[in-house]
């Protein structure tokens, strides 16, 4: 029957043992452990320790419990000492139930300095300072000695293994250090530290050797224990500002060390061979690289943000380890390799990757629409849906090998003066590839994508193709521009360089619909999680949106069937995402509704209704002009196709906007400004790392480019401190209401129609001054903005679909001949893009029945 009493688990009554260096330090309390408990211990120290003294304070000490000890002085430097020793002790003993081998010497360097901090003169003078006898004898004393003196003995420590291995007799237990275990510390142990580590080694390599006789070799590894080598609490200690780092807060004590070497020489530990066990109250989770930095004061001041006072004590020490701790683990992060999912992996491509800036290689830019220029095509393609087409990705995307910018500045992106490149594609990005396409580049976006407008990029103003000065909308500005710049280019002959049938647009307020309302083409923002925003640099993942934009409706069905479905990375996808094998065929349900017959009598449109919400033409900044032609052109055509047209009041859409923005906004500051992440698992772009805190110069940049951008750094924090987490909850509330609003109004109308744009396309404001006068105020470059996305942010929080619709133009004051883009927005329910296709068709044919098509 199993004995689990302490007593016999840990009894070494009348076992033999010798133990080094046992006049002092780690040995003498070894020494008083084994001696209390009855053994019998033969205590080896230097002729010149106080040998006999120690003795009889071991014989008092171990009276009662039948233990005992004996002196025999001895130089572990020498093997013949060595030789002398085991032979006298076989004179003595028949067996050897345990040697602990712990004598151990450190020998700094003459010259000191503090490691952590000294310069390469003063760190390089003192480590050379070292004298190579100092190094020979501290391996002679910390490592060899231990070899000879366990291979002298193995004979008696055989016999005693023989008649008790089971009760865990013969064993060898070998002191280290934990100096052994990790790399940094405030002077040079290099001698000291390099020697334990090879006796951490030796301990398995005896072990290995000895196991046939059951003869085991255990190590210790201690932390700061008093001893003449280690002087706890004597003034001057170089270790003394570290005591208090340790987690338990102390030096070892007899108990601790005794009684881990009685567990590996008793029963208990018979079963323990070839390994060390570290005994350092901690020492080594703060010692593995750096100490922490983390003191007290900044747990008090932490604390004292929170409106918590912690006074001196045990609370404070134990939250202060328990913040040390977490210092540890994010260290551990930061140092550790990244890692780049494989889903991610750049495409291979027919030519190895390149990119280029276009008056690199004098090719033209005139909208300033480019970002970097590249031909990239796949090697081997999967499909041939995009075969030959040439499309363009948002500067937000990552594009392998290519740079992303956000169209913000190298000095807020990166300190070494490199733009980052990506070391992963976008999802979108593997699948045009995938799909056959050219991609010819990334496209200019607006600054940190925090912007309606096109004004705001590092490299300057996007310019429209339809008027130079103006805008063509943000932030996807330069997707839109070398899209639509093929119409201008076909009615005006003008060039523009070159060109995309196609692009990838971000859209988290309007950013894809806005561009393609001033420019004059497709711009879908579909369905929240139905296109993976995977690699693509966002705002706020309930608001973050990619979508096609094309000068045909069919080509933006086309691009959304090869960009949508579940990529097993986006947490923005949900159970609703369809798996990629489950995504529309678009352009083919497309192509079979506009050819579909009809019955006599009806129309393509024939029992389609179309809703016209009445709140969205009555929006502040919206121009009759705009308003009109909208309400003009969707009641003529949508009816003269056949469908009905009527309005439709939901009032919370005036609500719409302040809910995106209170549901947002806090989100937007953490998310794109500070690069966190959220609470839930996502692939953040690993190259991109923005400049967190923003600093003066970072301010000054963005105030005079984007101000917009700093106003939501600086929303952040106040609503934080003004309305604290509970407001923003319910914000989120009120998006649910929200999009319930509009889906009582699905009800009865298949989709809806608002006015995208709330203008024709406006000038830029003044970037910078001259001898025409100052450049555009704050207040100039945030006004021109205000009530763009009135009409379309609603739905990025809700997550319907919704896409432009080029409608009509518009004149502007002053320049009669000149005609601009107005266009309408159709939203649809949510996961029914192809409604709002069907919509588009449906007014594409009222237009042709018109005769204005």
């Amino acid at each position: 029957m199993a004995q689990l009493d302490c007593l016999s688990l840990f009894n070494v009554q009348g076992r033999v043992a010798v133990v080094t260096g046992g006049s002092s330090g780690l040995g003498l309390m070894i020494c008083k452990g084994l001696v209390s408990n009855g053994a019998k211990v033969y205590v080896v120290a230097l002729p010149s320790d106080p040998i006999d003294e120690v003795v009889k304070e071991l014989n008092q000490l171990g009276s009662e419990a039948g233990g005992g000890a004996f002196g025999f002085p001895c130089d572990l430097s020498s093997k013949s000492s060595i030789q002398a020793l085991a032979q006298e002790i076989s004179k003595r003993e028949t067996h050897l139930d345990m040697l602990v081998s712990n004598a151990g010497i450190r020998r700094d360097p003459p010259i000191q300095c503090n490691v952590l901090t000294a310069s390469v003169t003063e760190l390089q003078e003192s480590m050379w300072s070292s004298d190579e006898a100092d190094w020979e004898k501290t391996f002679r004393v910390n490592t060899t000695a231990h070899y000879f003196l366990s291979v002298a003995l193995l004979p008696l420590l055989a016999a005693a293994a023989t008649e008790g291995r089971d009760q865990g007799r013969g064993v060898v237990v070998i002191t280290s250090s934990c100096a052994s275990m990790h790399n940094v510390t405030n002077i040079d142990l290099t001698s000291y530290a390099a020697s334990k580590a090879a006796t951490d080694h030796l301990v398995k390599l005896l072990a290995a050797k000895y196991h046939r006789f059951y003869v085991r070799v255990c190590g210790i590894n201690p932390g700061f224990v008093p001893s003449n080598m280690n002087p706890v609490g004597a003034e001057g200690n170089i270790f003394s500002n570290l005591f208090d780092k340790v987690p338990a807060k102390r030096a070892a004590i007899a108990e601790d060390i005794a009684g881990t070497v009685l567990y590996l020489v008793s029963k208990a530990g018979a079963y323990v061979d070839g390994i060390s066990l570290c005994v350092d109250g901690g020492r080594i989770l703060l010692a593995n690289g750096q100490e922490s930095k983390v003191t007290k004061e900044q747990l008090k001041d932490i604390a004292q943000n929170l409106n918590i006072t912690i006074e001196d004590g045990p609370d404070a020490d134990a939250y202060l380890l328990l913040l040390q701790s977490m210092e540890a683990i994010m260290q551990r992060i930061e140092d550790g390799t990244d890692y780049m999912h494989p889903g991610l992996s750049p495409v291979p491509t027919t030519e190895t990757r390149d990119y280029w800036l276009p008056q690199d290689r004098n090719e033209i830019n005139p909208l300033n629409a480019w970002r970097h220029r590249t031909e990239l095509v796949a090697s081997k393609p999967t499909s041939s849906l995009l075969q030959g087409r040439t499309i363009a990705i948002k500067d937000n995307i990552s594009i392998g090998h290519l740079p992303t910018t956000l169209g913000t500045f190298t000095e807020i992106l990166c300190k070494d003066g490199k733009l980052p490149v990506s070391p992963i594609d976008a999802s979108v990005v593997s699948r045009v590839l995938e799909a056959g396409a050219i991609i010819k580049g990334s496209s200019n976006c607006e600054n940190f994508c925090a912007s309606p407008l096109s004004y705001s990029a590092a490299t300057g103003p996007v310019h429209s193709p339809w008027l130079h000065g103006y805008t063509s909308g943000g932030s996807s500005s330069g997707s839109a521009a070398l899209v639509s710049s093929n119409i201008v280019q076909r009615q005006t002959g003008k060039s523009f360089g070159t060109t995309v049938e196609l692009a990838i647009g971000g859209d988290q307020a309007g950013s894809v619909r806005i561009p393609a309302s001033f420019t004059g083409i497709f711009g879908l923002k579909p369905t929240h999680g139905l296109i993976p925003y995977t690699g693509a640099v966002g705002l706020a993942p309930m608001i973050d949106h990619l979508g096609p934009l094309a000068e045909k409706l069919e080509d933006v069905a086309l691009l959304l069937q090869v960009m949508a479905g579940y990529d097993g990375i986006d947490p923005r996808m949900s159970p609703e995402s369809p798996l990629r094998s489950h995504v529309l065929d678009y352009p083919a349900l497309l192509s079979q509704f506009r050819s579909r017959s009809v019955a006599e009598g009806e129309k393509l449109g024939s029992s389609f209704k179309v809703g016209l919400i009445t709140e969205s033409y009555d929006i502040a900044g919206l121009t009759p002009q705009v308003r009109d032609i909208v309400l003009k052109s969707a009641r003529k055509y949508f009816t003269e196709a056949g469908a009905s047209v009527s309005e439709v009041s939901i009032p919370m859409h005036r609500e719409g906007i302040v809910i995106w923005t209170a549901a947002s906004r806090p989100s937007t500051s953490e998310w794109a400004c500070q690069g966190k992440p959220g609470g839930f698992l996502t692939f953040p772009a690993p190259h991109i790392h923005t400049q967190w805190p923003p600093t003066q110069e970072m301010y000054d940049i963005l105030t005079a480019t984007n101000p917009a951008l700093i106003n939501i750094i600086f929303n952040a924090p106040f609503i934080t401190e003004r309305f604290g987490p509970m407001t923003e909850a319910k914000a989120y509330r009120k998006v649910y209401e929200l999009r319930a609003a509009y889906d009582r109004a699905f009800e009865e109308f298949d989709v809806l129609v608002t006015p995208c744009a709330p203008s024709v396309s406006t000038p830029h404001p003044k970037m910078t001054a001259d001898d025409d006068g100052a450049a555009s105020s704050i207040m100039d470059k945030v006004n021109v903005a205000v009530g763009v996305t009135t009409n379309t942010a609603p739905f990025n929080v809700t997550g319907h679909p919704a896409m432009n619709v080029p409608c009509g133009f518009g004149g502007i004051e002053g320049k009669a001949d000149v005609k601009l883009p107005i266009g309408m927005q159709v939203v649809g329910k949510r996961w029914d893009e192809m409604s709002i296709f069907k919509a588009a068709a449906i007014f594409e044919e009222g237009r042709r029945l018109a005769g204005d098509l």
